[in-house]
């Protein structure tokens, strides 16, 4: 239990300085993984051969996982940490502003408990009139400005509690220093773990701020039923035919939510929404969850989609701000990350973080295709930069553009399940990028706003052919000026908004899908 004073005391940019300083070792361990790899690959096979060189191949490659992993496990933790420090400071900010107003009306605040109580000899009645945002102005008794300072204080101070609690959890559950045996939970011991503030737990973490941790696997990612977090969301998910959710990750500006057993699963889907969603709002997605079951073809028995919900800008004026994809991006490289941890997709590198085995046995045919629909694709395309992103395929559906550093598909960087990328020749094929003709994004997108376009046919990667829905440019530039009165006349085969309806559940797109994924 933190008291006022502990508290009053805390400097939470400590926890924004380890977090620098975990995603600087992050980075140190995958330049390690890359330069062993590089190391290797640099000999040739009239040097280096044969059985011995296979040997070293499979050591090296057991050893990179292992460095590759970790650094992911030290990305999440640093989130977590980033996470955490917000989170605290502004409760830690509420906190002082209500002991300061209680002590500047002539209170003393038990900072212990936080009990307020007046001065002997003070005045039984007060009657001022205070301008503070908290508290209404007028005169009170001085039992109502003391029960009033009081329920401030210990307000915060339960909430701030609330709050470290579920951090120390967090954070000892994602640590990758855990070596706790193949049975172990991956937890830390009460006495070595904690947020940095002082208060250990080793209660599970509910599905209402953090992530859900609780495997054998420190860093993976357990869940908890949709039903037993939000029954509406649950009951919208029912109506439209979708399995049973389960919710893998929560944490402030994000969710991500599974339909389907992503473990077994031959195909996990990760959809990426655009512009106005947000992780607070994810069932307005469910229809394309459900349309995303259908385009992926195949048994749905043997897919899983995973919604994956950020705060998003509120449109694509705003989203010119980076600091939106930056965050969102950031936590879709972790979601995948974990995503391969689920399914066991990578032996040796688990068994390294976890020292123990793990749960499950991937399919070795699973794939794993990231959909980004609208500001959804930017974010889609910006998370394959820096470490790269785990995935086989990645489907751009109507982007605005890929954002700032990226000028071709081979750009990308796509990770195998073992860490290490895909040659960059292969996104021609595993990059595609889905643009109604009629589609209004192709003006942003051609003028360049969100960086490059991925359908111009320099950018190199897959374009489906969506031609059935549109017609040129100049017919889009003339849709867009078109008095609204003629518009039924003139363009009678237009239908609604080509920018909603023309992908999804549209059977054009659906094809042309199914043909992208079943094309090997």
């Amino acid at each position: 239990m933190v008291t006022v004073g502990e508290a009053l005391l805390w400097r939470v940019d400590s926890l924004e300085i380890l977090a620098r300083a975990l995603r600087s070792g992050a980075r140190a361990l995958t330049d390690s993984a890359d330069s062993s790899q590089g190391a290797l690959n640099a000999l040739s096979e009239d040097d280096f051969a044969g059985d011995n060189r296979s040997a070293a191949e499979a050591s090296v490659t057991r050893s990179s996982t292992r460095l590759r992993r970790s650094s992911v496990a030290l990305e999440r933790l640093a989130a977590c940490c980033s996470d955490t420090a917000a989170m605290l400071n502004d409760v830690i900010r509420e906190l002082t502003d209500a002991v300061n107003q209680a002590t500047n009306l002539g209170f003393q605040v038990n900072l212990v408990s936080g009990a307020v109580t007046p001065p002997e000899g003070m005045l039984s009645t007060i009657a001022r009139s205070l301008v503070h945002p908290k508290i209404p102005s007028g005169p009170f008794t001085m039992a109502e400005w003391r029960a009033t300072s009081q329920l401030r204080i210990q307000s915060a101070l339960a909430e701030l509690n609330r709050l470290d609690e579920k951090a120390a959890d967090a954070i000892s559950a994602l640590s990758p220093l855990v070596a706790s045996g193949a049975s172990g939970s991956g937890r830390l011991q009460r006495s070595q773990a904690g947020s940095g503030t002082g208060i250990t737990s080793d209660k599970g973490i509910d599905g209402g701020w953090d992530l859900e941790v609780g495997s054998g696997l420190a860093g993976a990612y357990s869940s908890s039923p949709l039903s037993e977090i939000d029954a509406a969301m649950s009951t919208r998910a029912r109506a439209l035919g979708l399995p049973p959710g389960q919710l893998l990750e929560s944490s402030p500006g994000h969710s991500a939510i599974a339909f389907g057993d992503v473990e077994r699963a031959s195909t996990v889907i990760t959809l990426v929404p655009g512009t106005s969603s947000s992780a607070e709002d994810a069932s307005r997605q469910f229809e394309r969850v459900a349309a995303t079951f259908h385009a992926a073809g195949g048994d749905p028995e043997d897919v899983a989609v995973v919604l994956f919900s950020y705060d998003a800008p509120p449109n694509l004026r705003e989203a010119i701000r980076t600091e939106y994809h930056n965050f969102a991006a950031e936590r879709l490289q972790h979601l995948q990350a974990g995503l391969i941890e689920r399914s066991g997709g990578v032996d040796s590198g688990d068994t390294a973080i976890a020292g123990g085995t793990t749960a499950h046995a991937q399919s070795p045919t699973q794939r794993h295709v990231v959909a980004g629909y609208s500001y959804g694709a930017t974010v889609v395309s910006q998370a394959s930069l820096g470490s790269g992103l785990y995935a086989d395929r990645v489907l751009l559906i109507a982007p605005p553009g890929v954002g700032p550093g990226l000028e071709r598909a081979n750009d990308m960087k796509l990770l195998k399940p073992d860490g290490t990328a895909r040659p960059e020749y292969e996104n021609s094929h595993r990059v595609a990028v889905a643009t109604s003709p009629m589609d209004p994004i192709r003006i942003p997108a051609e003028l360049g706003i969100h960086g490059k376009n991925p359908a111009d046919k320099d950018f190199g990667a897959y374009t489906l052919n969506l031609s059935e829905r549109g017609l040129s440019m100049r017919d889009l530039a003339e849709f867009m000026v078109t008095p609204v009165q003629d518009i039924p006349q003139k363009y009678r085969h237009v239908q609604g908004n080509p920018h909603i309806e023309h992908y999804f559940d549209d059977e054009v797109f659906t094809r042309e899908t199914n043909r992208w994924l079943t094309d090997s």
